[in-house]
């Protein structure tokens, strides 16, 4: 029963929130009292290691909105406003996976630690798969395409691979929700007071 509350919980963060998710586990563990090292929330990066790949702060111009299933409809990443020939650099230290062009669009991706990938497009690389890149390296230049209103940097973030790909919002790499837990003297060890 627990391997399939947690089945279904993890099958549904495409759609739900970071924050619902802790919520939602937390929910679980004390429902069925599953130990707290049996979930592990997405996505598991340390945010201070982070910055934006712009190397500073850049207006957002459409948000990051998760698809309901890794082949739906959703924005998987942010649209930051930057000119076109502005360098673009890694928001983190990782390992270049891809840098070519899908569907005639250039695009750069790097695995990070923690087996989590960051992609970045319409950039035309300076760099080449298998390169080590510390944070702030220098990845190539946005070209322009990929918006009709204005040149931005398409800059995503997922976990996974095929039907287990989980998309989130790259801005939590730079400012990841906090948590704190509270202890409740309504609890008792057999299960709420």
């Amino acid at each position: 029963m627990r391997g399939t509350i947690l089945a279904v919980m993890r099958s549904r963060i495409c759609h739900i929130s970071r924050s619902i998710w802790i919520g939602l586990c937390l929910v679980a563990m004390i429902a069925v009292r599953i130990p707290a090292t049996a979930i592990t929330p997405l996505p598991p990066p340390a945010a201070t290691s982070f910055m934006w790949p712009t190397r500073t702060p850049t207006e957002v111009e459409r948000t990051f909105q998760a698809p309901a299933s890794p082949w739906g409809a959703g924005h998987r990443g942010v649209d930051l406003a930057v000119d076109v020939g502005a360098p673009v650099y890694a928001a983190g230290a990782g390992t270049v996976t891809f840098a070519g062009e899908v569907a005639h669009v250039p695009v750069v991706s790097i695995t990070h630690s923690g087996g989590f990938r960051t992609t970045y497009l319409p950039v035309k690389p300076a760099v080449s798969v298998g390169m080590e890149l510390t944070a702030g390296t220098m990845i190539g230049t946005l070209v322009g395409g990929h918006s009709e209103e204005r040149s931005v940097l398409h800059w995503g973030a997922k976990c996974g691979h095929g039907a287990s790909v989980h998309y989130f919002d790259p801005l939590w790499l730079l400012f990841p929700p906090r948590y704190r837990l509270v202890p409740s003297t309504a609890m008792r060890a057999d299960g709420p007071g």
